[in-house]
């Protein structure tokens, strides 16, 4: 039998869960896997009536970290450049607190969010250790028309200038992210050059 556990053997989404352990194992535990097989045979993907959320290490000079969400461990030593997979949640508020792997202090950013149904979203830890900071994304992972392709410009390097890409001008300061409609796959060309915009 092949297939993939996205959750892990005890992972509950509750508040004094434990943290998500996805392994490549699909068989039923306890039944699990049939609840598992039940969500994707039986529900619609992404589900409408919750929300996905991932995390990326985007913060160069800090160590791997530990993500987590009500003060469950949802994801572990994160190492710089990482990009989860997406956890599946009820939409509501959420503490997140990022922390040095292993460790449960310094927490580095402890901040609140609120997520809704149908919702993707990406959540980055970004600047430099000093000064890091979350940056919450909305991830539209709709399939583009056939022929074309989503692109999507996030500016998280801490000590760059500002820059120029499709469509304008993006500072890191405020910017966030720059989107432009969907291009050609096939015809698609693009740059992203510095820029002496004060």
């Amino acid at each position: 039998m092949g297939g993939y556990d996205f959750v892990g053997e005890a992972w509950s989404g509750g508040a004094n869960s434990p943290p998500l352990a996805p392994d490549p194992n699909p068989i039923d535990f306890e039944g699990h896997g049939t609840h598992v097989a039940d969500i994707i045979a039986g529900r619609p993907f992404p589900d409408p009536e919750r929300a996905r959320v991932r995390a990326v290490h985007a913060a160069p000079d800090a160590p791997p970290v530990d993500v987590l969400v009500n003060g469950v461990p949802a994801w572990t030593n994160v190492p710089f450049r990482a990009v989860s997979s997406y956890a599946s949640l009820a939409p509501r508020a959420y503490n997140i607190r990022i922390v040095p792997a292993g460790a449960t202090a310094p927490v580095v950013i402890d901040a609140d969010l609120t997520v809704e149904a149908g919702k993707d979203y990406t959540l980055a830890a970004t600047n430099r250790l000093a000064s890091i900071a979350p940056l919450l994304l909305v991830d539209d992972n709709r399939a583009p028309a056939a022929g074309q392709a989503h692109v999507r410009f996030v500016h998280a390097s801490p000590d760059a200038p500002a820059v120029d890409s499709p469509p304008g001008p993006c500072r890191r300061e405020g910017c966030g992210e720059t989107r432009f409609p969907h291009r050609n796959q096939n015809l698609c060309s693009f740059s992203v050059t510095g820029s002496v915009r004060p």
